[in-house]
């Protein structure tokens, strides 16, 4: 189980964040608050304070993290795994969340098989699995920078010396720009139709319908994962990795829905 993150980013941001709230309930004094709690193993301490400062609308991958181990010790291992998947979506490489995320996901009740992906499955979405909106943003932007200066020089260039390069250059950037878009692309309509979710109950009925009078198909547990696909009247349908679907009440899941660091969805 790995500790309490604070990064020399973090506390920089927590420095200037200082100045727009008052000096007796600034950020930083929250969180130093909430790491000492922490340590103290006071968790339900430090999971009010770290809550207190999500509260400002701050999305961080260290602090889904902490708050995720936070319920972690508490042995809420739903919202554990809602939090390590919420900063692992803004931090897809950073190996102590996969780590605490991986030991968390080992106790959850249900065990579901996912088919193991094909090779060329793999090779495309490298890019979808391991970088965040925002790094996919910048990567389909700068190759198509290098795709137009590329394609400009080869089209323009009067010597013809490097026209061969900037040919393979324009079409290498091309290509890597269609494969970072598509994955942008992908990545955005998933989070924004297709969710992921967690269950956060102890033990959820699933029905057939949007409804207690529906006939129950199946039961899954705290922390397994799925995804949502729409909502009605209080109720949400949802599609499991092994794709099973049913009906379960609104507020026994949680939604990772994170569209970039300036917006806020839970």
């Amino acid at each position: 189980m790995k500790k309490i993150k604070i990064t020399l980013t973090y506390i920089l941001f927590l420095i200037i964040i200082t100045t727009v709230l008052s000096s007796d309930n600034t950020i930083p004094t929250i969180f130093k608050k909430a790491i000492d709690a922490y340590d103290s193993g006071k968790y339900e301490e430090a999971l009010k304070l770290f809550k207190q400062i999500e509260s400002y609308n701050i999305i961080d991958p260290n602090l889904f993290y902490n708050i995720g181990n936070c319920y972690f010790q508490l042995k809420k291992i739903g919202y554990a795994i809602l939090y390590y998947l919420k900063a692992k979506e803004l931090a897809p490489r950073d190996e102590d969340i996969k780590a605490n995320l991986q030991l968390a996901s080992s106790l959850t009740t249900d065990k579901i098989e996912i088919p193991k992906p094909s090779f060329v499955h793999k090779i495309l979405t490298i890019l979808y699995n391991n970088f965040n909106l925002d790094e996919l943003t910048i990567i389909s932007l700068l190759f198509y920078l290098i795709f137009f200066i590329s394609l400009f020089i080869s089209i323009f260039n009067k010597g013809k010396r490097y026209v061969l390069i900037t040919i393979i250059i324009s079409i290498i950037s091309f290509l890597m720009f269609t494969w970072s878009g598509v994955s942008l692309l992908s990545k955005k309509h998933y989070y924004r139709k297709y969710p992921r979710i967690v269950i956060l109950e102890k033990e959820v009925e699933v029905k057939s319908g949007p409804s207690e009078n529906y006939t129950t198909i199946f039961t899954v547990h705290e922390g397994t994962q799925g995804v949502f696909k729409k909502k009605r009247k209080g109720w949400c349908q949802i599609s499991l990795d092994n794709g099973w679907n049913g009906w379960v009440p609104e507020k026994s899941i949680g939604v990772i829905q994170i569209l970039n660091r300036a917006q806020k969805r839970t």
